[in-house]
């Protein structure tokens, strides 16, 4: 770890999360009471014994009676359908009628399926589960796309074929349909102040992805592409770890490689150098020395509890914002605001809220590299 490094002009931004269902129920579940099955003849004859839930499989028969093999997570997953929590075990959830992997956040427990770790609100209660989250090179111990299918890097799903649908990561977008990864961050916030400009020039295309290991984050070297589709890279933030969901950025080696309102991450260092050789594209803070905002555009300056947020808006749109601060102060910490994350769900139509907070820029973290 290389301690004291601290971003001097970039931002982070909530990530939204997509979640990902298994393949569909089976039409009916046996019940756990049988035991065999009367034939014509009335032999009672043997049946397979239900195997383990949530072990690898290439077929349906390797996960015995009652089970399906999931091919969409890497490596394969046995599954069952399910109405109730306690029918997916002590160590599985109930979701949309299919059993998944619970998890805890910071654990990798979901690196055995190579899956990502989300949680969502069931009745008044935080569940947290793995969901699929494929690589087109899986990173050393990590499952491949099973039973000759392709992994989907915009959704982290295996695929029996896998076209790109939708705007590429770091296009603009207006809605989440317009993206190839089924995620936009809208130019303004809908909560908890609807209009509030987030930063977000014309939308963001995004996708996420599994966060890789401390080591992949080397330094003077490219930011690691992970599980991101080619052209993207994923920026370190502290509190983060290993198997954790992470946001795919464009990827870039100079701001002009950006669209106008948003700067080339790179994390600078206390000297300030950059600590890597590529980066992703942010939307700039206004308030850095040298940052300004494009034409037809001005720096919309307001308070979050202790947080300063400086980002650029349409003009006529800067809200109650100080358009006339000075675009040259120092940067304090600050936090851009509201990821709106609009989740249409490529597969679930879920929006889980995750981490619908925000976070300072001082939480990118340069000390991995």
């Amino acid at each position: 770890m290389i301690p004291g490094f601290r971003p001097a002009i970039l931002v982070q931004f909530a990530v939204a999360a997509l979640l990902l269902t298994g393949c569909p129920p089976p039409a009916s579940t046996p019940d756990a009471s049988d035991t065999g099955v009367v034939t014509d003849s009335g032999v009672t004859a043997d049946v397979p014994t239900p195997g383990p839930l949530f072990t690898q499989c290439t077929t349906n028969a390797q996960c015995g009676s009652g089970r399906t093999c999931n091919l969409e997570y890497p490596g394969g997953l046995c599954s069952r359908a399910c109405r109730r929590d306690t029918e997916c075990g002590e160590t599985g959830w109930c979701y949309r009628n299919n059993c998944i992997p619970q998890c805890n956040p910071g654990a990798n427990d979901c690196a055995p399926y190579s899956g990502l770790c989300f949680f969502w609100d069931s009745n008044m209660q935080d569940k947290r589960g793995c969901f699929p989250g494929c690589a087109e090179v899986p990173a050393m111990g990590q499952p491949a796309c099973a039973g000759g299918r392709t992994c989907d890097p915009y959704s982290g799903v295996c695929r029996t074929s896998v076209s790109m649908m939708g705007a590429a990561n770091g296009d603009p977008c207006m809605a989440a349909a317009d993206c190839a990864g089924g995620r936009c961050r809208q130019e303004f916030s809908d909560t908890p102040n609807p209009m509030t400009p987030t930063g977000y020039l014309d939308g963001y295309c995004f996708s996420v992805s599994r966060r890789p290991a401390d080591a992949a984050f080397a330094r003077n070297m490219p930011m690691p592409r992970g599980g991101c589709p080619m052209g993207s890279v994923i920026i370190p933030f502290r509190g983060e770890a290993e198997g954790d969901s992470v946001s795919c950025w464009k990827e870039c080696r100079q701001n002009s490689d950006c669209r106008a309102g948003y700067v080339c991450n790179r994390v600078n260092g206390t000297d300030g150098m950059p600590v890597y050789s590529t980066g992703g594209c942010f939307p700039i803070n206004c308030r850095t020395m040298g940052m300004t905002c494009p034409a037809g555009t001005v720096c919309n300056v307001r308070m979050s509890g202790t947080s300063t947020i400086a980002v650029c808006a349409r003009d006529g749109d800067a809200g109650a914002g100080d358009a006339g601060s000075d675009a040259s102060a120092t940067d304090s910490g600050v936090d851009t605001g509201v990821d709106t994350g609009v989740d249409t769900g490529v597969d679930t139509g879920v929006d889980t809220g995750v981490d619908s907070g925000s976070a300072a820029d001082s939480d990118v973290d340069a000390s991995v590299g």
